[in-house]
């Protein structure tokens, strides 16, 4: 049986069925997985600095009403207490921010390392990379992790640089990437 060599719109179409069928875009989606994250986290804060302003003020209006605390203190009392309210609110926010998304880094993390065990799998897309994201200094990094130490990949960078690959390839262009640099990919893996 004679083998035939593979056109160049067989080959391009090859390699962007492999690029799609090699990862998981779905469990890569961080913006996706992490907007109503963010969502919780901004009403954990502000229920948060609601609740440390509402018992200052419950104890300003207590001592108001006992004849403890002058009018005028109390007026005061009750701007003053929005800044400490707020800084609890932000660090709030800030903590359950971060303990929320580190579930979604932590689930890209392990990811990253079945996908690039037994050396590396996305530095094999890498002339994809230079001929579509040229100027992209994160994903030129993170080629260079993937061939040599994929545990000191950064998920977010990772999930992101892959979207944006995946986008630039969807992108409706005649003839966006070369035959050459089609085989070196081919060739790759």
């Amino acid at each position: 049986m004679a083998t035939k060599d593979k056109t160049p719109r067989r080959l391009r179409r090859e390699v962007i069925n492999r690029f799609e069928q090699g990862f998981d875009f779905a469990r890569l989606d961080y913006d996706r997985r992490v907007k109503p994250l963010r969502g919780k986290a901004i009403i954990r804060g502000v229920l948060t600095a609601a609740a440390v302003y509402l018992a200052g003020f419950s104890l300003g209006y207590y001592g108001w009403q006992q004849q403890s605390v002058g009018y005028e203190l109390f007026a005061k009392l009750v701007w003053i207490l929005m800044v400490p309210a707020t800084v609890v609110g932000a660090f709030v926010w800030l903590i359950t921010s971060q303990r929320l998304e580190y579930t979604v880094r932590e689930d890209i993390r392990r990811y990253i390392a079945e996908r690039e065990a037994g050396g590396g799998f996305m530095w094999r897309f890498g002339p994809l990379f230079e001929a579509l994201l040229a100027e992209n200094y994160t994903a030129k990094r993170l080629l260079q992790q993937s061939a040599d130490v994929p545990d000191t990949m950064d998920p977010e960078d990772y999930a992101r640089s892959l979207q944006l690959l995946r986008q630039q390839l969807g992108q409706d262009v005649p003839d966006p990437i070369a035959t050459e640099v089609v085989s070196r990919v081919f060739a790759n893996l």
